[in-house]
């Protein structure tokens, strides 16, 4: 698949990606994968933030609600998905502006030193996806600003899990401690929020089996440790000044 196959691809999907999120496990899932995310925002006021990969906006909202960020910043490769958003959040007074762009091949439009980049379940449709994280994202963070993203573990169960609509890429915790090291990045955490296959939760809706399903998850986690075996991992990582 090419890139502007990927983009067509995520512009026809556009704001209809929320959907992703409605059953009752993607509903917990997507409350884990936020909290990750605003749990590494730094607690000093006037943040200024950029989420690459807005989607339908599930991890913009919950950046636009903190109470110590100023300035939000998003961008998406699908124009649909950045209308989408301009919609949603049209007049809100700390968004400063959505763009469309390919961070693959394009710069990125958004101010230098920004205190906090999120690229969350984006980075793995892109071949260079570390390179996007390195020479794209990175050199807009202020030193000391944070940096989150997340990629697919090899380590998992992920090649029995869902079928993915477009190609994607994986890596392993390894991996990417020794590029964080490489890249002058210091990791804060790594995380995972499920390690059964997406196909025990897929049209998943009722409350009493999403729970076992939980239960069986949060055991994992203590015998394993969080990230281990995880299908996604969530990576938190500071910039060493």
């Amino acid at each position: 698949m090419t890139d502007g196959q990927n983009r067509d691809h995520w512009d026809r999907v556009g704001a209809r990606y929320q959907e992703n999120w409605a059953t009752p496990r993607q509903r917990v899932l997507a409350a884990q994968e936020l909290a990750f995310v605003v749990g590494h925002l730094p607690d000093t006021p006037g943040q200024t933030v950029l989420d690459v990969g807005i989607g339908s906006g599930r991890v913009l909202e919950a950046l636009l609600a903190q109470p110590n960020v100023d300035a939000v910043y998003g961008l998406d490769v699908a124009p649909a998905m950045v209308r989408a958003c301009k919609e949603k959040f049209d007049g809100h007074t700390k968004l400063k502006d959505l763009f469309v762009c390919d961070v693959a091949h394009e710069p990125l439009p958004v101010p230098d030193r920004l205190s906090f980049v999120s690229a969350i379940r984006m980075l793995k449709y892109n071949a260079n996806w570390w390179e996007i994280v390195e020479d794209r994202l990175l050199p807009h963070v202020a030193p000391g600003g944070v940096l989150v993203f997340s990629m697919p573990n090899s380590n998992s169960v992920k090649r029995v899990s869902r079928a993915y609509d477009v190609p994607y890429f994986k890596t392993t915790e390894k991996e990417l401690r020794r590029r964080l090291a490489a890249a002058r990045l210091e990791p804060l955490e790594f995380a995972g929020f499920t390690k059964l296959p997406d196909m025990l939760y897929r049209n998943l809706t009722g409350p009493r089996l999403t729970s076992s399903l939980l239960a069986l998850e949060r055991g994992a986690d203590r015998v394993v440790g969080p990230a281990a075996l995880a299908l996604e991992l969530f990576v938190a990582a500071r910039r060493v000044r």
